[in-house]
């Protein structure tokens, strides 16, 4: 392994985004459309392999429609053609997404978390909103050099859970829309491993080429 893992910092739910042309407003309303048009709606993304793209590939998978992927060279381009309606949807952080949602550029169908987003708690979750067992986020943590002493390892995850718990953190991390996480370093490395896994079994179920 590359790297020791440390805790876990922040979590960021992905939401359904749309321009506001698309005759939808519900993840069911989606559905609907995208299974009448099959490969009709295009679906923007950050790139291909991002973690946009891998989520609407599960979504796809999950709900049986057929989504027309336009990858872009980053979130900025693929939002800004996205608010252009050059695209129709796209799977995006919620903390990108709401100020965009929220000045009515953008429309937010559902967050694909286990709870509503305290950025977006109007916004319903993808379980809520009928569609089951699709979650999906961006998470970050710390990390450090594979050769790092583990009593160094052990004093700077203590560092990290102590300025977690501090409420100025947890205030800032709620106002970008994101929640703090905290973990053990077995429970950092347990869930890289399973999000690999994850994404590498949409990969082969969807055929996306990773180059």
């Amino acid at each position: 392994m590359l790297f020791r893992s440390t805790s876990t910092v922040s979590i960021v739910p992905i939401m359904l985004v749309t321009h506001p042309s698309l005759p939808v407003r519900t993840a069911q309303d989606f559905i609907t459309l995208a299974k009448a048009r099959p490969n009709a709606i295009t679906m923007a993304s950050a790139g291909t392999g991002s973690n946009g793209h891998l989520t609407g590939a599960l979504f796809q998978v999950i709900t049986g429609v057929k989504l027309t992927h336009v990858p872009y060279k980053g979130s900025g381009p693929a939002l800004v053609d996205l608010m252009g309606g050059q695209t129709q949807c796209i799977f995006d952080q919620v903390s990108t997404s709401a100020p965009l949602v929220t000045t009515g550029r953008l429309r937010a169908i559902a967050v694909a978390s286990s709870k509503r987003s305290p950025l977006m708690r109007e916004v319903p979750t993808m379980e809520e909103a009928g569609v089951r067992n699709f979650e999906a986020a961006t998470y970050t943590g710390v990390f450090l050099p594979a050769a790092t002493p583990r009593d160094i390892v052990s004093r700077v995850t203590a560092a990290v859970l102590k300025t977690l718990d501090m409420p100025s953190t947890r205030d800032a991390f709620t106002r970008l829309g994101a929640e703090v996480i905290k973990s053990t370093p077995e429970e950092l490395s347990k869930r890289l491993a399973a999000d690999l896994v994850r994404w590498k079994k949409v990969q082969q179920q969807t055929g996306i080429r990773l180059d």
